[in-house]
């Protein structure tokens, strides 16, 4: 038998041991809760400035089915679900480029901390300090170089919180359901230049603060009506050079909360004319970067913890359950719903202005493609295997020891699997000074050669890169990247345009047998 005494001093117990910012997630319950009345809605018609000199007399009616024309609502109304924006440009925000990944950020970052430790002999905490943008007296006065360690370590976060934000639209347009998932909802881009049509027609949107921006917005249809996800994505800080996962603070989920509030405020003002039965709002945070473990550690499984999504929620069926939801597919009255918000929040001001249309993105996505491919071209790294370094190591130190010796023959070293053979010498070759590597095609062959020509040209800086490919024109596509890679090496030149340089005639010789 229940006993609702116990059952409310088990939930005090709980939230005194959450550490969640369960005041701010009370006041926002609370907020929920309020019995919601339906808006009278204005349809009458009003003159929008849409820029360029352009002039649309609209109501709210004109405007639903202004968005029942667009690409978006055509893929809803076949039970997808619209991503908006379409495509993620997460690298523009801060100017990074293309080849500015989390792993080569953390790769830089843990290069950097131990620079710091070793150069500047800092101790583990004063490199973690200064990276942090702390001032650390040792430093006193930093230069470039410093100081784009820091910055570096800046754009990592922020890079960072932003994928955070990217997993969880990609779990949220999986659950499979018709919709729409919005990221990045600013408020000033969605009023945009209709403001005079929602306040004439009667929606009152809270806006103490234009500039506020949400996360996550979706909006789903389901049954007679339409179900609302939002969510607000924190990502902790982390140390590329620490292995340690931290627990979050409770400052992160007070600050989710209260953006919540906002967001709930600023939907219900927007839809205010849906009927309440027909409107469905759930409000979570997302911790896409922390485990379930970490979590638990701050967050009471029996109080908030299943308003929090964790990493593990946003694998493959788990999120549907975490939710829970149940898919109902839209009744001819729940689409009508859908596409009264859809129309709201993107289809007259400027949010993801651009992106908003499979068609949009792909004309963007082209004149980006030349510009990264640049930027790929010019940035690359080789990173090099246990089996390739040793291999470049056995082949210099070869190398160096038949210059002193002048008796040199040939060193087969095979890039197949396994570790590379011990140098062979082969005098067949009267003591010429060649290394032959051998290895399958994709092995690294090329990249091994001519790292160990670059090692050598330290020793000497008259080297002259050939290619003695008969196929390889000075035109061939591996021509231009070979000069690309190894020009600070030395020239790189084919054997036909040496031997013309030279005035060298090829010949060609047949055997005694024809």
């Amino acid at each position: 038998m229940l006993n609702p005494e116990k059952e409310k001093v088990e939930k005090v117990d709980a939230a005194a041991r959450c550490k969640a910012g369960h005041a701010a997630k009370i006041k926002l319950d609370q907020q929920m809760g309020k019995q919601r009345e339906k808006k009278k809605v204005n349809l009458k018609m009003f003159k929008l400035s849409l820029g360029g000199g352009k002039v649309e007399k609209m109501n709210l009616d004109s405007l639903k089915q202004k968005f029942g024309k667009t690409e978006s609502w055509i893929e809803i109304l076949k039970g997808e679900t619209v991503p908006v924006p379409r495509e993620e440009y997460l690298k523009d925000l801060k100017k990074y480029r293309v080849t500015d990944t989390l792993e080569r950020m953390e790769f830089k970052l843990r290069k950097a901390y131990q620079e710091l430790i070793e150069t500047f002999q800092l101790s583990h905490e004063e490199a973690e300090k200064f990276l942090k943008g702390d001032k650390v007296e040792k430093m006193g006065e930093t230069g470039c170089k410093e100081d784009s360690m820091r910055k570096l370590y800046d754009n990592y976060k922020s890079y960072r919180a932003e994928k955070g934000e990217v997993l969880v639209k990609e779990a949220f347009l999986k659950l499979g359901l018709p919709g729409i998932v919005y990221r990045s909802v600013e408020v000033q881009k969605v009023i945009g230049n209709w403001r005079q049509l929602q306040e004439g027609s009667g929606l009152v949107i809270p806006r103490k603060k234009e500039n506020d921006e949400f996360d996550m917005i979706a909006i789903f249809g389901k049954g007679d009506g339409i179900l609302v996800l939002l969510c607000e994505v924190k990502v902790p800080s982390t140390f590329p050079w620490d292995k340690e996962e931290y627990e979050p603070n409770q400052k992160l989920f007070e600050k989710a909360w209260e953006q919540l509030s906002k967001s709930h405020n600023f939907i219900t003002g927007l839809l205010g004319d849906i009927p309440t039965g027909a409107l469905s709002i759930h409000a979570v945070s997302a911790f896409p970067m922390s485990t379930k473990v970490i979590l638990e550690k701050v967050v009471d499984p029996s109080c908030c913890l299943r308003y929090v999504i964790c990493k593990e929620d946003l694998a493959p069926g788990q999120l549907m359950s975490k939710l829970g939801i149940t898919p109902t597919k839209p009744s001819e009255e729940g689409f009508s719903h859908l596409q009264t918000g859809g129309s709201r929040l993107s289809c007259l001001g400027s949010l993801h202005l651009g992106q908003r249309e499979t068609s949009q993105a792909y004309h963007e996505n082209i004149k980006r493609l030349k510009k990264e491919r640049d930027q790929v071209d010019s940035d690359v790294w080789q990173l090099l295997d246990d089996h390739q370094k040793e291999a470049i190591e056995n082949m210099v130190n070869q190398m160096q020891l038949s210059s002193m010796e002048k008796d040199f023959g040939r060193l087969d070293l095979s890039m197949s699997e396994g570790a590379a053979g011990p140098a062979e010498k082969d005098d067949s070759l009267g003591g010429q000074n060649l290394t032959f590597l051998t290895g399958a095609a994709g092995t690294g062959k090329t990249m091994v050669g001519g790292e160990v020509v670059r090692r050598m040209k330290e020793k000497d800086t008259s080297a002259l890169v050939i290619i003695t490919n008969m196929f390889l024109t000075d035109t061939a596509p591996l021509m231009d990247d070979l000069r690309g890679k190894y020009s600070e090496v030395g020239e790189v030149v084919g054997m036909d345009t040496l031997l013309t340089r030279h005035g060298v005639d090829r010949q060609k010789y047949k055997t005694p047998s024809g």
